[in-house]
């Protein structure tokens, strides 16, 4: 999860580039409605999301014969984790004055709320008041699904609240990044 974060959240800096080009101003003043533009963008990203989660899990799968559950909620949630991680470097990216500011605000929010989201170490071993900020991570919410779908017995309450909150995760960073966008 940590890597595709940081692959996508940089690969999203590139909007940066764009504003130095040149090429985001000429793609606004086309005939093309702005949404669609950004549509764009956000497909590419999370078409390279997916090829990133399907490598790993393939992976995963066939050298280390790790038991990934049921193959469609695997796809399903990982496609709300996708854009989860897709929305939030487009938050970062558009939040941030240049390629390096981005870069850097994306390494500090994606290793401090690994940290705090249990991917580096499990939740169960962190003392009560980091659980319970934990609650306010998204990556304690992908972990919960991703091990609900991985443990063969399903609850679909659990996993349908995971991936709810990835949803209003997803929902506010987008409004964050359409509202800071800049289109000079």
């Amino acid at each position: 999860i940590m890597f595709m974060m940081f692959a996508i959240s940089s690969s999203l800096s590139s909007i940066h580039m764009e504003y130095k080009n040149y090429t985001w101003q000429r793609l606004l003043s086309s005939p093309i409605h702005k949404i669609y533009v950004l549509l764009g963008y956000l497909m590419a990203y999370f078409l390279l999301g997916w090829i990133q989660l399907g490598v790993l899990l393939t992976i995963l799968s066939i050298f280390f014969n790790v038991y990934l559950g049921n193959l469609f909620l695997i796809l399903l949630f990982g496609s709300f984790v996708i854009g989860l991680v897709v929305s939030l470097g487009f938050m970062i990216a558009t939040l941030s004055q240049t390629k390096k500011q981005a870069e850097i605000f994306s390494a500090i929010v994606i290793v401090g709320s690994c940290m705090l989201g249990g991917i580096y170490w499990p939740l169960d071993i962190v003392p009560y008041i980091m659980k319970k900020i934990s609650l306010t991570i998204p990556q304690t919410w992908m972990m919960s699904g991703f091990g609900e779908i991985m443990s063969g017995n399903v609850n679909l309450s659990i996993l349908l609240l995971d991936a709810t909150v990835l949803i209003a995760f997803t929902v506010i960073f987008m409004i964050i990044g359409l509202k800071s966008i800049r289109s000079y």
